[in-house]
């Protein structure tokens, strides 16, 4: 793992909110009454976090990297207006702290710095070659 790259931090902590969100879901479920999707919901949280932690390792092909990252970021989005359309059907107080509703966000936020990290790389790389 490259640590000193802050890519790898932003997916580091982008990996970590979804996991945190695969937790707290799990264990609040009082607030998320949706059914058999939970798990399909939980599932799709999970391979995102997956997802986000490999792609820490794809620092070798920084192309590769980024088209990961976009897609993930997507999907973060994706989860996020899912999380926030089933919590505006709870009550309230479910709704201030479900965690549907900011986990992916956070996720997204991070995974979209990252990938703004990776192009950044990619600029410097490139100008580097046209100077050679």
């Amino acid at each position: 793992i490259m640590i000193q790259r802050i890519q790898t931090i932003y997916l580091l902590l982008a990996c970590v909110s979804a996991i945190i969100q695969v937790i707290l879901t799990s264990c609040h479920t009082n607030c998320m009454t949706f059914g058999i999707l939970e798990y399909v919901y939980m599932g799709v949280v999970a391979q995102t976090g997956l997802c986000l932690a490999i792609s820490i390792f794809l620092f070798g092909n920084r192309k590769r990297q980024m088209k990961i990252v976009s897609c993930l970021t997507a999907e973060c989005l994706v989860l996020s207006l899912v999380g926030i359309g089933v919590a505006s059907q709870q009550p309230l107080s479910c709704y201030i702290f479900c965690s549907t509703t900011i986990f992916p966000l956070i996720a997204a936020t991070f995974s979209y710095l990252s990938w703004r990290a990776i192009r950044s790389d990619e600029r410097k790389v490139r100008a580097a070659d046209r100077i050679r």
